[in-house]
């Protein structure tokens, strides 16, 4: 379990359930939130792995998960990093694999973004279209590259 995901649901959580038109509100105690994160159901991440290649000045990341999300966002913002210090210019991401996005997906995708020292060598291609309406959706489509496949990214 992340320490990012137990921290937020170490938190006094309110949950609202709609139910016949009533709204009940339940309160998890700090040794229920135990119990929840001793579940195997909630441990069972997804597998992350980034592929990488390397090809002259440029440096190409692929995300091999469906869902960039609280479970794997900062793993995978941390060894984008970590490869970024290797000194490439330019850094393609494929994300062709990410089926959704959450907000802690947007924000490790920011952090990789404020990383770099020159901001325009942050490259990502190979979105779905309904992942993209999040980027136009939220603004942050003004502040990245995108590229529907990597022949295209290749070219900036």
């Amino acid at each position: 379990m992340p320490a990012t995901l137990k921290g937020l649901l170490a938190l006094k959580l309110n949950l609202l359930i709609l139910n016949d038109q009533r709204i009940i509100r339940a309160q998890f105690s700090d040794s229920l939130i135990d119990l929840l994160l001793s579940n195997d159901n909630l441990s069972n991440k997804e597998h992350m792995k980034i592929e990488k290649e390397i090809l002259g000045d440029v440096l190409y990341l692929k995300l091999t998960t469906s869902t960039l999300d609280i479970t794997v966002s900062n793993e995978f913002k941390n060894q984008v990093i970590e490869n970024i210090g290797s000194g490439k210019e330019r850094l393609l991401l494929d994300l062709s694999e990410i089926e959704t996005i959450d907000s802690s997906g947007l924000s490790a995708l920011i952090g990789i973004y404020k990383a770099l020292e020159d901001k325009d060598n942050l490259h990502i291609y190979g979105l779905k279209h309904k992942v993209i309406k999040l980027f136009e959706i939220t603004g942050l489509v003004k502040l990245f590259h995108f590229y529907s496949s990597k022949d295209e990214a290749c070219k900036f």
